[in-house]
């Protein structure tokens, strides 16, 4: 981007440097002998041009520097985006083998929440990965349920209390997501080093 700025400035200077001599000198050979006065009204038009360039070409680089001042700072927020979406999916899967670990029956809906709560705190990215991990997880597990009830493997009772549960689930990713406490979905038995 700076070689094109540089390129364009030097192109202009150019263009002024003809249009100057152009001016100065004259396409004809009556307007060189027409003496200094001449000279001095043409000195003074090519003077107001050159100016006339001049600030054109500075407002062309004034627009040309806020164009790139905006793609720069696009590029610094996508980039700190991807990174919070990176740290968010980090307090997940955290989140997740802390669940794995605990071990206690219930207890699936405060690591939900807490998940999606830690998640969220890393900014406008850690809520997207929040969401999308969040939303995939209950989506294949509500496709897993159908098809295993499909195949006969789950009852119509088990598949529906299944589907609740995973509804259940949403709330608590939802819950955490937007600053809820997690606390609100603590059960007892989760070790004290993996509450909240």
């Amino acid at each position: 981007m700076k070689c094109f700025t540089l390129l364009l400035v030097l192109s202009l200077i150019l263009v002024l440097y003809v249009d100057d001599m152009h001016a100065w000198w004259g396409s004809s050979s009556s307007s060189r002998s027409s003496g200094s006065s001449n000279r001095s009204s043409i000195s003074r038009t090519s003077w107001l041009r050159r100016s006339s360039v001049k600030s054109k070409t500075q407002a062309v680089i004034n627009k040309i520097k806020d164009k790139t001042k905006a793609v720069v700072n696009k590029i610094k927020e996508k980039i700190n985006r991807a990174n919070e979406y990176v740290q968010g999916s980090k307090e997940m899967a955290k989140s997740y083998i802390e669940m794995r670990k605990s071990n206690v029956i219930g207890s699936d809906k405060y690591f939900h929440a807490k998940g999606n709560y830690n998640a969220a705190k890393q900014g406008p990215g850690g809520v997207k990965a929040a969401e999308d991990i969040s939303d995939i997880r209950e989506k294949t597990d509500k496709m897993r349920y159908k098809v295993e009830n499909t195949l006969g493997l789950m009852s119509d009772k088990e598949y529906k209390e299944k589907l609740a549960d995973s509804d259940k689930d949403r709330e608590a990713n939802q819950w955490g997501r937007s600053g809820g406490d997690p606390n609100k979905y603590r059960v007892n038995g989760i070790p004290d080093n993996l509450k909240k």
